[in-house]
């Protein structure tokens, strides 16, 4: 991997101090959405509301400086490795 490689090993081609600032299950969100799912399968497999998954997302969003799926998975850009732990 490059040295673009994250501490959990998930490749960062932007803001690697915002994913920083994620909690754990911020991150697992991050995962979840970076894997394809869409909120209410998040949800599901998290074992969580709807809504919770929502809030969840916010916090992403705004700590990344994005509004929305298309920023974030934008900002980190995949190479290659969608799916992997942030």
């Amino acid at each position: 991997m490059s040295d673009s490689s994250g501490k959990d090993g998930f490749s960062l081609f932007g803001d690697p101090e915002a994913v920083q600032t994620l909690t754990r299950r911020e991150r697992e969100v991050l995962t979840a959405v970076l894997s394809g799912l869409k909120n209410r399968e998040i949800a599901r497999v998290l074992g969580i509301s709807l809504d919770t998954t929502k809030e969840h997302l916010g916090n992403i969003y705004r700590k990344m400086g994005e509004s929305g799926r298309a920023g974030v998975m934008g900002r980190l850009g995949d190479g290659g490795n969608a799916g992997r732990r942030v």
